[in-house]
């Protein structure tokens, strides 16, 4: 009687799940003394850090928070018109195609998506090819109040604009609501689960919030307060669900990790080494793009045809 092979069933088990080799939290330095760019990941525990690659950016510049990642241990972000894709677990460049225009933003949601104005205030979304570099059409409309942030979670885009937020479909494009905010948030993000957080300057206290909003209703809920002297990078650690962001320090950069469900902070460590920016890679196991699986799959099928064609 012909079995399956254990080489064989091994090999489609670890394509049809695969695992990031990386997680927590990733960033990209400029370093001084070098005049180069780094590629390092961080535990978000202790602020420690670990360079995995250095390099230079097309131009010598990038563009300041574009970096996003996707679910299959890849990290992405924009410099001199070109889409930079690096493995996150080696830091490597896997490549840098010329886009087909330049983008204001970009995020991972099924597919890579990018934003961009073209002319202002049109406003146009498009999924990215991450290899060539090539757009197709998603939607467009009118955002003349110019794009303060661009998340997603659950299959849902969110975007900020001012006090404005949007929701629409990732696949189709398609608006699943659009409400006015109770305030004028710096920067919003979205969990894996879905839930919303923003972060924004109180006027009136003269202290940080950091909020939970009702992506249906525009509402928001303080979660907690801090005096910062200034921040950037907001980042969700997918594994944990913790907000995390930078922060100015007495000598050096401060990472917070916030608890999203009751505003708690949880760390505050110092960091080693001064970051530009950090997102979030989750360690859960996620499906191969359709692609990656048909090559797997054709490979496959043809060694368990040799293989179950050879009498034992």
């Amino acid at each position: 009687m012909n079995r399956v092979p254990a080489t064989v069933l091994s090999l489609i088990a670890t394509w049809v799940v695969a695992l990031p080799a990386t997680a927590g939290l990733v960033a990209i330095a400029y370093n001084n003394k070098t005049q180069m760019n780094e590629f390092r990941s961080i535990n978000p525990a202790t602020g420690q850090s670990t360079l995995l690659n250095s390099f230079t950016f097309a131009g010598g510049f990038w563009q300041n928070g574009t970096l996003t990642a996707d679910n299959m241990g890849h990290a992405f972000a924009l410099a001199s018109g070109r889409l930079y894709r690096f493995d996150a677990a080696t830091g490597q460049i896997l490549g840098n195609p010329l886009l087909q225009a330049d983008l204001a933003d970009i995020v991972f949601a099924g597919n890579l998506h990018g934003a961009r104005y073209s002319p202002f205030p049109a406003f146009h979304l498009n999924t990215v090819d991450p290899v060539s570099g090539a757009f197709t059409p998603l939607t467009s409309f009118t955002l003349n109040t110019g794009l303060t942030s661009l998340t997603a979670a659950q299959g849902s885009l969110f975007i900020a604009s001012q006090n404005r937020l949007l929701r629409l479909n990732a696949s189709t494009g398609a608006t699943e609501s659009d409400v006015p905010l109770d305030i004028f948030p710096q920067a919003i993000i979205a969990r894996p689960d879905g839930k919303v957080f923003a972060m924004r300057y109180n006027n009136t206290t003269q202290r940080n919030e950091i909020r939970s909003v009702n992506p249906a209703t525009g509402a928001t809920m303080l979660l907690t307060t801090l005096l910062l002297a200034g921040w950037n990078s907001l980042a969700i650690d997918p594994d944990t669900g913790y907000l995390h962001f930078l922060a100015a320090g007495p000598g050096k950069q401060i990472l917070y990790a916030i608890d999203g469900n009751t505003g708690q902070i949880v760390g505050t460590p110092a960091l080693d080494t001064q970051l530009q920016e950090i997102v979030g890679l989750s360690s859960k196991p996620s499906v191969p793009e359709p692609a990656s699986l048909l090559l797997a799959a054709t490979g496959l099928m043809a060694l368990l045809a040799r293989r179950l064609g050879r009498r034992p």
